[in-house]
């Protein structure tokens, strides 16, 4: 596909051409800065607000010119209206955004931006998709590149760089009002890490063995021992000299060995079935260690326990009288590290290897190929490397792929790199060292743009040379118009199925990979991924519309999927290979997996990864198995290492399956019990089992075959890994947990709750000595930068607690902000209450967490949208004035009371209910800044602004359910009327959408108490006004009617009313006499009587206005205008008039006059105004009224010959008209 953005998106001309120089100055000095916001409370646009402030830091200007910067960014920038190749211009920021591929966007000046002059700043304001809730979601490395100039990575967003602004509120890590994840603070630690710490290791290996006795006390020093071993054993006696420098010898006579002292070490084949089976025992007495392996590979894994039981011993020289049966749970025991989207070294595969094999794993799935990069050599076709692995500022893609995932303008970030074939074979022979397996995967045919986009500058370079050698390898159809866009927003990743080059690619790539294995590991099966295929890929290719006219089952981009499955499936198994995918490579559409017996190949394996609970995929994982597919569970929400460790802004990775996933987390995977991990959805919200799957478990099928079921397997997603460090600190220590369940089956797994939660925290509890105690100091041993959790601390009694993740970490304070630490006292007793920076450390100080801010009064939980939902529901509101009468009359008690009636216990929080008060709460106290204490209900009173009080929760808060609470507030002067209390309280908390108390709504007060006794409606003592009695009030209405008073016809009372009793109806053959000065007037009346308008006086039943500007009812001068004189007779009506105003009012008349027999009375009405105004005041500033009802008070105003409307349009409570040119009046 042609990309027409590139050019697009560099708009702006200069005088001046733009030179290498101003490039490298941009790069060097603009000081980038990028906050982010959620925007939680307009939840329904879906999109999250960036904040870019571009500062020049340096002595020179930055002119408006042809540069462009580009950035990565996770989700869709400008959703909605970055639609069309031309890019969109940002309004009133003067920048054009340009969508180039995948997350690769630009932003460029327009010919109306601002110079930057030195030390000047831009912003702009612009939306992203979805939401941003860490800092690893804004990758690194924007770079500033201009056409002909080389680009250049902009520095202060260089890897490290801290150029996203800290997330501090609500808005910016929440992702929706119902996500219930917050930032742990340092006493959600303490909790969640507390276990108690032994100061040792208590578990004698990781993984736990299947048996496992201690014999005695007693210990053996095996540093002098003598080493012996059949030749099955020999790798693993390598394995011994080398960590432990023992020599040995080889005899393959196992009667002898076994008179031998020392270290003994032998296969012996019928040990039993398992292939991983091994025995370890250790004889104090006889000064031997014996190991015996069912295969080669099990006595490599019984040399590891041996070397985890030197590690664990008092002089680490010695093991322990232990006896050791153990055989591993899974056979596969695997972790997939994608080295695509950020490359990752041999290094750093090899460190991984050396502790995968301490820990028993035995698969390295490698992920070698995606949309960002092609990480192999394939021999024969260059272009995969020389193109697909390198990733730079290239529009062409000819010489590289385009920037992603923050790689920047060049080729020097973990962006680009690859494998040779040599590299990939010392991989090989380090991992068959370890008994490792390396699975390569080769992601077809979704997520593969690099291998496109490589064949397609194969094409282009070999096009008009040698046209045979320019299509051999081609994967796309030319003519394919297919509009798309993948999960990564890459619209051209999808390889063409239905051209034969597809799939002399496939063969050439796996046959190729399969010789790079010969002599260096038995090449088992090719992944093939498979995942994620855009749906609307291939559906304008004319060669697949060719196809399926002549394969008609192939209709759709899924069932053309299948046949590619198919093709692959053939290729695999003529190569003498097995195939494996990811799980939704080897589903039709409606998730139904393909019929098992179509592919040839003896075993086709799935990884079932996509167990979102609530998206109703978690059944996967046995509908293969079920189907005959040999399965390894990889489950997104337990067992994704590129997931976050912590739902902190601060803590890397990406969170799509999960807000966060610890070594706890994957600790407490139940891989036997798969629908027994449903415990939460994605946004934290509580999910039960039959929530997900349905009361009769209809949505979740049994495991009928459970051999299928063979293993575990973590993922290491490489989006967000982009060094060696990070790579480290993501997969370690979560690693050891993986390690755990997949070689060992915990009794507890087996349990019913409550009982399963108890015994798997106790395991948990030694599980995690072991780690802290022993096995960080075996992974620093590797070189391996695990990760340092944060420490947990809280004050008890006084006293400061702390603790870590896993014990044997040191905790440090800071009271400099970071300066200088110190190492926390075993006892502190907490005097001042500042809050001061602590962080975890290794003991030797070499290593230490990220730094956290404790605040010794911890904060108030927060609240999400469904907790502010059930208080606006359940809690009902009782206001009650106790007396007026107190403090000299100076003051009245009121009393606030709160009843719970919902099934839901409340506590404290930051959530707050706000109320309007008309008198100043606790005056005698006033001001109180902190809040003033209700201690009766343990909640504090705030005064907001104006009338605008609230009540927030203290620590002590409880309001269970079916329960209630009370407290007295004293206000300033007194409250004699229901009305003196406002409607509509409501619950908010930070971020969240605020929510009336429903049962506070509406204007009729209900939530407030009667005014029954003396002291609740009397002001002060001498008040002599008292709410009116039945019988008051009928003597007073009584009093106002005087018996035979004749009513009044028209109000206000006119001057003179010298109306009769006779009257006239008014039928349709009356008329009125069309006068051009009183149009609308004339109008009026004639819709008031149902008559027409004449343009000609008849001799009879007409109504005529006559215009007399002398005429006169009152002697005022100032009103004579608005006067008029109706004259009705039994054959015409005469109205007499100054001016329309006059036409008005009598026309209003005549409407209060009329009967609903459409008859007027004979006879006159003279009238005048008393006075020039008569007015109306209407404030709108306060409470808001709408153009309906405003135009409802203009209408009676008329009726009654009102003249004068206040508009009270602004006050301090509200500005209540647009003005233009000032918009923020009515936007805020």
């Amino acid at each position: 596909m042609q990309r027409g953005v590139w050019t697009l998106a560099l708009v702006s001309v200069c005088v001046a051409a733009i030179q290498q120089d101003d490039l490298n100055y941009i790069g060097e000095n603009l000081d980038v800065k990028i906050s982010v916001h959620n925007d939680l409370r307009k939840t329904d646009l879906a999109k999250h607000r960036f904040g870019l402030t571009l500062k020049n830091t340096g002595s020179k200007t930055i002119r408006s010119d042809s540069w462009a910067i580009y950035f990565c960014s996770f989700f869709a920038i400008e959703p909605g209206n970055l639609v069309s190749p031309a890019g969109y211009v940002l309004p009133n920021y003067n920048v054009k955004f340009n969508h180039i591929d995948g997350c690769l966007f630009s932003m460029a000046p327009t010919s109306d931006f601002m110079d930057i002059p030195a030390n000047g700043s831009r912003f702009v304001e612009f939306f992203g998709q979805w939401w941003a809730v860490t800092r690893t979601d804004v990758p690194p490395n924007w770079y500033v590149a201009a056409p002909s100039l080389t680009p250049v990575n902009i520095k202060s967003t260089a890897t490290g760089k801290k150029f996203v602004t800290e997330f501090k509120t609500v808005d910016q890590w929440k992702r929706y009002l119902v996500d219930q994840y917050n930032p742990f603070t340092a006493q959600d630690r303490f909790r969640r890490y507390k276990v108690r710490n032994f100061n040792t290791h208590i578990k004698l290996v990781i993984p736990t063995p299947k048996e496992i006795d201690v014999t005695s006390e007693k210990f053996i020093n095996i540093k002098d021992k003598n080493v012996v071993c059949t030749q099955d054993a020999n790798q693993s006696c390598l394995l011994l000299k080398e960590k432990l420098g023992l020599s040995y010898t080889i005899n393959n006579d196992v009667a002898q060995i076994q008179k031998q002292n020392g270290i003994r070490v032998w296969m012996n084949s019928s040990l039993g079935i398992n292939q991983g089976l091994y025995h370890l025992y250790t004889y104090s007495t006889k000064e031997t260690v014996t190991v015996i392996g069912q295969s080669p590979v099990a006595i490599y894994h019984g040399i590891q326990s041996l070397l985890s039981l030197v590690s664990g011993s008092p002089d680490n020289d010695s093991v322990p009288d232990v006896r050791i049966e153990d055989e591993p749970r899974f056979e596969h025991r695997g972790m997939h590290v994608d080295v695509s989207r950020n490359f990752r070294t041999k290094e750093d595969l090899l460190r991984l290897m050396e502790a995968m094999s301490m820990y028993k794993m035995n698969k390295l799935h490698l992920h070698l190929t995606d949309d960002e990069g092609w990480r192999l050599e394939i021999p024969g076709i260059p272009e995969l490397t020389e193109i697909g692995s390198k990733r730079c500022h290239d529009p062409d893609e000819t010489k590289c792929l385009v920037s992603q995932l923050g790689s920047g303008g060049d080729q020097t970030t973990s962006g680009s790199g690859f494998f040779t074939v040599a590299d990939f074979q010392e991989i090989l022979d380090e991992a068959s060292k370890r008994f490792i397996d390396v699975i390569p995967e080769v992601d077809i045919p979704g997520h593969s743009r690099a291998a496109i986009k490589s064949m397609e500058a194969r094409y282009k370079k070999y096009a008009t040379s040698n046209q045979t050698r320019a299509n051999q390898y081609r994967l796309v159809d030319p003519d394919d118009t297919s509009e798309y866009q993948s999960v990564q927003m890459f619209d051209d990743n999808a390889i063409n199925p239905c051209i034969e080059t597809t799939y002399a690619f496939v063969e050439k790539v796996i046959l190729e990979i399969k010789k790079m294995y010969e002599g260096h590991q038995t090449l088992k099966f090719f992944h093939f991924g498979g995942d994620e295929v855009p749906e609307l890929a291939l559906v304008n290719s004319t060669k697949c519309q060719q196809f399926t006219r002549d394969n008609p089952y192939y209709n759709t981009t899924h069932k053309l999927k299948e046949y590619f499955v198919l093709r692959v499936s053939n290729i695999t198994h003529s190569l003498g290979l097995d195939l494996a995918g990811w799980e939704d490579g080897l589903l039709q559409e409606g998730g139904v997996p393909f019929e098992r017996t179509v592919l040839p190949n003896s075993a086709v394996y799935g990884n079932a990864w996509q167990n979102i609970w609530e998206w109703g995929a978690g059944r996967r994982a046995y509908d293969l198995a079920n189907s005959g597919y040999k399965v390894v569970l990889s489950h997104a929400t337990h067992l994704f290492f590129d997931q976050p460790q912590e739902p902190d802004p601060e803590e890397p990775g990406l969170y799509w399956a999960t807000r966060f996933t610890d070594a706890m987390k994957a600790f407490h995977f139940l891989p036997d019990r798969l629908y027994d991990n449903i415990a939460e959805k994605r946004s934290g919200e509580r999910l039960t089992k039959s929530g997900a799957c349905g009361e009769n478990m209809e949505n979740c099928p049994p495991l009928v075959n459970k051999n299928n079921i063979i293993g575990l397997q973590g993922q290491a997603w490489g989006e967000t890994f982009m060094t060696s460090e990070i790579f480290d600190s993501m997969v370690f220590p979560r690693i050891l947990s993986l390690a755990e369940r997949a070689w060992h089956k915990a009794s507890w797994e087996d349990m019913e709750q409550p009982g399963r939660g108890v015994a798997a925290l106790e395991d948990w509890e030694s599980f995690a000595n072991t780690v802290g105690h022993k096995e960080f100091k075996r992974l620093g041993q590797l070189g391996i930068n695990y990760r340092i959790a944060p420490p947990g601390a809280i004050v008890e009694n006084g006293y400061l607690r702390v603790n870590t993740e896993f014990p044997g970490h040191s905790v440090q304070y800071s009271r400099d902000d970071g300066v200088t630490w110190f190492d926390i006292p075993h006892e502190w007793f907490l005097r001042d209450k500042q809050p001061f920076l602590v962080r975890s450390c290794l003991l030797d100080e070499t290593r230490c967490s990220r730094t956290i801010k404790f605040y010794p009064d911890e904060p108030a939980p927060i609240s999400e949208q469904h907790l502010v939902d059930y208080i606006s529901e359940n809690v009902e509101t009782r206001y009650e004035v106790i007396s007026n009468l107190i403090n000299e009359w100076q003051n009245f008690s009121a009393r606030i009371s709160l009843y719970n009636k919902g099934e839901r216990d409340l506590s404290y929080g930051n959530w707050e209910i706000y109320f309007n008060s008309i008198r100043l709460i606790q005056p005698n106290d006033y001001p109180y800044p902190s809040g003033y204490l209700l201690p009766e209900c343990n909640m504090t009173v705030h005064h907001v602004s104006g009338s605008l009080f609230k009540l927030t929760p203290t620590d002590n808060f409880r309001l269970n359910q079916k329960r209630g609470l009370s407290c007295t507030i004293i206000c300033k002067y007194w409250q004699s009327a229901i009305t003196d209390s406002m409607p509509n309280w409501y619950v908010a908390a930070d971020a969240m959408r605020p929510k009336n108390l429903t049962f506070t709504e509406g204007e009729d007060l209900n939530y407030v108490a009667s005014f029954v006794r003396r002291e609740q409606y009397i002001r002060y003592p001498t008040d002599g006004w008292k709410p009116f009695t039945a019988e008051e009030r009928f003597d007073r209405n009584q009093a106002m009617t005087v018996s035979g008073m004749p009513e009044k016809r028209i109000i206000p009372t006119p001057v003179e009313n010298l109306l009769q009793s006779q009257s006239v109806t008014i039928d349709s053959s009356w008329v009125i006499v069309n006068l051009t000065d009183y149009i609308s007037e004339i109008q009026l009346i004639s819709d008031l009587l149902t008559i027409q308008v004449a343009a000609a006086k008849p001799a009879s039943k007409y109504i005529e206005i006559i215009t007399d500007n002398s005429m006169t009812v009152l002697n005022n001068q100032e009103t004579q205008d608005e006067a008029y004189i109706i004259s009705i007779n039994p054959t015409n009506i005469a109205i007499t008039v100054r001016k329309p105003c006059g036409v008005l009012y009598a026309y209003q008349s005549l409407r209060s006059l009329l009967n609903p027999n459409k008859a007027l009375p004979i006879g006159d009405i003279k009238d005048q105004p008393r006075f020039q105004y008569r007015g109306m005041h209407v404030d709108v500033g306060r409470n808001f009224h709408t153009k309906e009802e405003i135009l409802k008070i203009l209408d009676a105003m008329a009726m009654y010959k009102l003249n004068k409307f206040h508009f009270h349009l602004t006050e301090d409570e509200g500005w209540r008209l647009e003005i233009p040119g000032l918009p923020e009046l009515t936007e805020n």
